[in-house]
């Protein structure tokens, strides 16, 4: 697997995805490999693939209202932080079930799936001076997932795309 991203390192080796590109397009067909270097034997369960888009936007919102009686009355001013967070979609399939014992080893899967046509772009923002999370983004990720079984520790790696 040569030079290799840090987040794959895992207890009992490495899990990387790879797409084939760092952008596509709506409807594009998005192809790539999930490798797999287990350094001993690995009781697993399934081996999984999962795609998501995830929109989330987070802002403060300002509510005016009348407070009091008569000429007590006054316009009271409230602030409200509000927080959303959603799937655009979501996909999860199993790409291989082990069901037992995996030896000690190399490995590559390959994968393709097809983005919806109405997928919408990759965004993110923040004003410039603002040092936390975005503000609102959408991001799409695909996540390899071994799942471990019987002692062994399930393996996870995420590898982000962009959507133009």
């Amino acid at each position: 697997m040569g030079n290799i991203d840090s987040r794959a390192k895992q207890d009992d080796g490495y899990i990387f995805v790879d797409t084939d590109k760092p952008f596509y397009e709506p409807g594009d067909e998005v192809k790539g490999t999930l490798y797999l270097r287990l350094e001993k034997t690995f009781n697993a369960d399934d081996l999984e693939l999962e795609i998501e888009c995830k929109i989330t936007s987070k802002f403060t919102d300002t509510i005016h209202k009348m407070e009091g009686e008569g000429e007590e009355r006054k316009m009271v001013e409230e602030k409200v932080k509000r927080k959303d967070t959603q799937k655009g979609f979501h996909f999860k399939s199993v790409i291989s079930h082990i069901g037992g014992k995996l030896d000690a080893g190399d490995y590559g899967y390959p994968f393709e799936f097809k983005l919806p046509k109405s997928t919408p772009s990759s965004f993110m923002y923040k004003p410039h001076n603002h040092k936390q999370k975005p503000l609102c983004s959408v991001k799409y990720g695909v996540i390899g997932r071994l799942e471990g079984k019987g002692g062994s520790k399930t393996m996870k790696y995420k590898n982000v795309f962009i959507v133009r």
